[in-house]
């Protein structure tokens, strides 16, 4: 969400998603990743590693990702009327498609002079998808917008809580051992907690909270590599504080 407009950035901000703004994360190590899917255990909420067990909460996804722990969540929001129009509204940005990609809203947000309901229902779309989880062809995941109204209202939305619903529902509809089953969420979440809470002194970077401002697939990968190629993975010991990994702590205002 770099190339926003000034007006469109300031709206991110002003709701606390600032930190989505600076971003550096934009893929995910192979192996790690399919590591900490495979040891995530979604009815207990922890990933698990050679060492222990990595408890996984709203604060830690706050650290992670600078999402704020508001109050509002999705599944608690109430039903549009039927005299409510903005979803139709909505789908006509796209010519009234109904397979949109992420990449379709992301560009009708970066073209957005300014602030209005479509980019608040654009940004709602575009973090439902990023944050959680995509269909199976790679088209959005619609299943939210019959709570999106013309009052839609992102400034105290539990991000976090939301996050953490997703991952617990991608992991358990995904079969392993199936050649034709597939994991539909978002390995990064996954992979950055297991940099983050798992001990590996083969590899310091300098960083800070949250950590998708400081860590970058390319640095994600060169631990992959150093750690394969020395302990293995899941061998470290468990950081209890997420920043504990590294050289220098840097916390970022929020």
């Amino acid at each position: 969400m770099q190339n926003l407009k000034k007006a469109t950035k300031e709206y991110v901000r002003e709701i606390g998603l600032g930190h989505l703004l600076q971003m550096k994360v934009d893929g995910s190590p192979t192996k790690i990743g399919y590591y900490a899917v495979k040891n995530f255990d979604p009815k207990n909420m922890v990933l698990k590693v050679n060492k222990g067990v990595i408890n996984i909460t709203r604060e830690h996804v706050h650290k992670l990702l600078g999402l704020p722990l508001g109050r509002v969540k999705i599944d608690d929001m109430e039903y549009r009327s039927k005299e409510d129009k903005t979803v139709d509204d909505w789908y006509d940005q796209f010519d009234g498609r109904k397979d949109i990609r992420p990449h379709a809203v992301k560009e009708a947000m970066t073209c957005a002079e300014h602030l209005d309901l479509m980019f608040k229902v654009n940004l709602f779309v575009l973090l439902c998808n990023t944050l959680g989880k995509t269909n199976s062809m790679g088209t959005c995941d619609v299943s939210t917008l019959p709570k999106v109204t013309k009052d839609l209202d992102l400034s105290n939305f539990d991000w976090c809580s939301n996050v953490l619903k997703c991952l617990e529902d991608t992991r358990f509809s995904w079969n392993e051992s199936s050649a034709t089953s597939y994991y539909f969420g978002h390995i990064i979440r996954l992979t950055l907690l297991y940099v983050e809470c798992v001990r590996f002194d083969g590899f310091k970077i300098e960083h800070g909270i949250p950590a998708i401002c400081y860590w970058t697939v390319d640095n994600m990968r060169k631990r992959e590599e150093l750690e394969l190629n020395s302990i293995g993975l899941g061998n470290g010991e468990i950081l209890e504080n997420i920043g504990a990994n590294k050289e220098e702590s840097i916390e970022v205002s929020y």
